[in-house]
């Protein structure tokens, strides 16, 4: 790896054919932001648009609720997933 110029960090994860971390990384951030953005895109809706909040609605936002601690779980636990040893 070439040397970091003064003000920079290294790499969260690097991909290597043995270490896959960086991929459930970016898996996991893709996830958490389309779920966050169509949730408040929902809202938005229901708020500015249609203010009727439907059942359709409490279950999208009881599954956010449930989501997010899983979306933490995986990011705790990427010393131990992803890697081949």
């Amino acid at each position: 790896m070439a040397a970091l110029l003064p003000g920079q960090s290294p790499p969260a994860t690097v991909i290597t054919p043995y270490d896959h971390r960086g991929w459930i990384y970016i898996a996991g951030s893709v996830s958490l932001c389309l779920l966050l953005i169509s949730l408040a895109l929902r809202l938005h809706i229901r708020i500015r648009v249609r203010p009727p909040f439907g059942h359709d609605d409490t279950v999208l936002i009881v599954s956010t609720v449930r989501d997010m601690p899983s979306h933490a779980d995986i990011r705790a636990e990427l010393d131990f997933i992803g890697t081949r040893r």
